[in-house]
């Protein structure tokens, strides 16, 4: 992790994962460059997150990482769709970030990130 980066709570890193970008809370976040692989399902699930807030994860970092929207829309759409708790941390940590967040899934289309 790069000086100055954030890790969010509840963010799995894989090992070797080089961030040079804050990770952000509730994601699974993998490579050399890190690339965000979506929500952090199994860690939310064994910390006892309620199923409707996953869903709601996966949804926001869906929307974080859909390709017709830059970062200041993808907030704005989440902000008007009445977050839940963790989305408003994930909101809240996108906004304060000083180097960028990871947002990227090299390889594949943005929008199926997160379905795995």
């Amino acid at each position: 992790v790069h000086q100055f980066c954030r890790v969010g709570r509840h963010a799995f890193m894989g090992g070797a994962t080089i961030a040079t970008k804050d990770v952000l809370p509730y994601s699974l976040t993998v490579g050399n460059r890190a690339d965000l692989f979506g929500p952090n399902v199994v860690g939310l699930r064994r910390r006892g997150f309620a199923p409707e807030a996953i869903v709601a994860l996966r949804r926001a970092f869906r929307t974080l990482q859909s390709r017709g929207l830059n970062t200041a829309q993808a907030l704005e759409r989440l902000e008007a769709e009445a977050p839940t708790a963790e989305v408003r941390v994930l909101i809240d940590f996108v906004r304060s970030a000083r180097r960028g967040v990871v947002l990227t899934r090299r390889g594949e289309d943005a929008d199926d990130a997160g379905e795995a």
